[in-house]
């Protein structure tokens, strides 16, 4: 309980300053930064630092998805998916620190927290106007300014309100991909399970 859900963030990565509970969470998101790519994907050639994730990421061609819930008939890509669809069948709920409402998911907490913390993209050319989702903001770019960001940008804009680095999916197009309201918004890089 202490070391997975209480721990302190204090092994901080001295690339881009994101912050894990353990050691071995940080020599894994490490590797992110590490050029060293040599696990090629051969169905379309994206590079990994790690065979595992390599793996993990061939399950979208092969649509495999290897983790099966005892209590219904979902699967899963990735364990950590399991893990979190469990906790809705358990009711564990996930309390805001800063005002005690509860949530069914860790990403709705997350993107709650963003209202207490400041969100994470905000307009420089509109007054008091932020967004908690990459997608919606760089919509309002084109929209309202005629401005196309690329993922570089926003992940700038990104880690100047946070503090933090992100890594976008490689196949963001906020105005040419119509199904990119289905994609992830941002990689996350606490954990890497397979």
């Amino acid at each position: 309980m202490q070391r997975v859900h209480l721990a302190e963030r204090k092994h901080v990565c001295n690339i881009c300053g994101n912050a894990f509970k353990s050691g071995w969470q940080l020599t894994a998101h490490k590797m992110l930064h590490d050029e060293d790519k040599s696990f090629e994907c051969f169905h379309c050639q994206r590079k990994y630092t790690r065979q595992a994730d390599l793996n993990v990421h061939i399950r979208t061609h092969t649509g495999e998805l290897p983790y099966a819930c005892h209590l219904c008939d979902k699967r899963f890509a990735i364990k950590v998916r399991l893990t979190y669809h469990l906790q809705r069948h358990e009711g564990v709920k996930h309390p805001c620190t800063y005002c005690g409402i509860l949530y069914d998911n860790r990403n709705q907490l997350k993107e709650h927290l963003f209202k207490h913390t400041g969100m994470p993209y905000r307009c420089e050319l509109c007054p008091d106007v932020g967004f908690t989702r990459r997608l919606r903001f760089a919509n309002h770019m084109q929209r309202a300014h005629n401005l196309n960001l690329s993922a570089d940008e926003l992940a700038a804009v990104f880690a100047k309100y946070t503090g933090k680095a992100i890594h976008f999916n490689s196949t963001f197009k906020a105005q040419d991909n119509e199904d990119s309201q289905t994609l992830a918004d941002f990689i996350v890089d606490e954990t890497k399970d397979s």
